[in-house]
């Protein structure tokens, strides 16, 4: 009687193994497709998030010297989407992008600043000839340097790149 139960016990565990091993190449392409799935979103969202922040680099150059209010509020708008779209910028975008909506933010300022050395010690003086280089720097930076990084990125192998 024993021998017929473990005989039984081989039984049943052969088909179930057997059931098992032709499932296993189903599992794995359903496995394959569904991270193909995923990561072909995934490049969608960040080819999308690269492309606002190459817009918003346009809209920065657009209000720089604008009002105060519309600076303002196109920084924050600006601000806000980074917030919740920042990773899936590069680091590389990431980083300038951050630096040049802060730089953006202050430029009024810098430009202020310079107006008012300008006038209090003249033009041609040593200090405002400074600030008016630093001022050209700035606005150089944020009228060029986010869209520049996003085209080397996507130029240099974005997609070469990109984890999977």
């Amino acid at each position: 009687m024993s021998d017929i139960a473990i005989n039984g016990i081989f039984a049943l565990s052969g088909v179930f193994l057997g059931g098992l091993i032709s499932q296993l190449p189903a599992f794995f392409r359903f496995r394959q497709e569904r991270l193909d799935k995923y990561f072909f979103v995934m490049l969608e969202n960040k080819l999308n998030a690269n492309q606002q922040a190459y817009l918003f680099a346009e809209e920065l150059k657009s209000i720089i010297h604008g009002d105060e209010d519309a600076r303002f509020n196109t920084i924050k708008k600006i601000q806000e989407w980074y917030n919740s779209h920042n990773l899936l910028l590069n680091p590389s975008v990431r980083k300038v992008f951050k630096e040049t909506v802060f730089e953006a933010g202050s430029y009024y300022l810098h430009l202020e600043d310079y107006r008012l050395t300008g006038r209090e010690k003249g033009w041609e003086a040593e200090e405002t000839k400074q600030k008016r280089s630093k001022l050209e720097e700035t606005f150089k930076k944020i009228t060029s340097e986010i869209q520049c990084q996003i085209e080397q990125d996507m130029d240099e192998g974005y997609w070469r790149n990109i984890k999977r």
